[in-house]
């Protein structure tokens, strides 16, 4: 959200907000920015003549993939105008919740605080900071256990939407702009 504030002689003064706090949605319990356990690694346990921990080829086969088709996403979408046409009753609002979905139980270890104690959880959050020519950001792809998908979706994605909604329905003109909008 950018405020346009007349200084006179012509000058201008831009104040800007972050769209979630102009919105209220960084307030969301289940925003899927608000993450509070952010895994930093996926590691694969595997059983052959020995336990083995191994995170080979996870990164390149499902997190970067994951991550170049959001950012593509991402610039699909990017305009430089709104698509909102205020003769019409509807907006769309759009928010990505790139997933990796397994039929191995998931384990989250928190490596700060020990004893380290392994923790089965139905999904949890994975982050890297990307660095190439094409994708340059921290990405988030949440990683959930198959049989708790739909717990996940229910809990985490509809919660969120349910309470993105809520908002919108009390003050609907909070979300909509031509993308030109003045302080009056």
């Amino acid at each position: 959200m950018v405020k346009r504030e007349p200084l006179g002689n012509g000058a201008t003064r831009l104040q800007s907000e972050d769209a979630r706090d102009y919105l209220g949605l960084s307030d969301l319990r289940e925003a899927p920015w608000n993450h509070g356990f952010l895994a930093t690694q996926m590691t694969r346990l595997e059983r052959k003549s020995e336990w083995v921990a191994d995170n080979r080829g996870i990164f390149d086969s499902l997190v970067y993939p994951l991550a170049k088709a959001t950012q593509h996403h991402r610039n699909l979408r990017r305009t430089s105008k709104v698509n909102h046409d205020r003769n019409h009753d509807w907006a769309v609002t759009e928010f990505l919740y790139p997933m990796v979905v397994t039929s191995a139980p998931l384990y989250k270890v928190d490596v700060s605080q020990e004893p380290y104690q392994p923790e089965k959880v139905g999904w949890t959050p994975l982050v890297r900071e990307i660095r190439t020519k094409t994708l340059n950001g921290h990405y988030v792809v949440d990683a959930v256990y198959a049989t708790a998908l739909d717990d996940y979706l229910d809990t985490h994605v509809q919660l969120f939407a349910d309470q993105v909604q809520h908002l919108a329905e009390e003050d609907p003109e909070k979300f909509v702009t031509s993308g030109n909008e003045s302080d009056t």
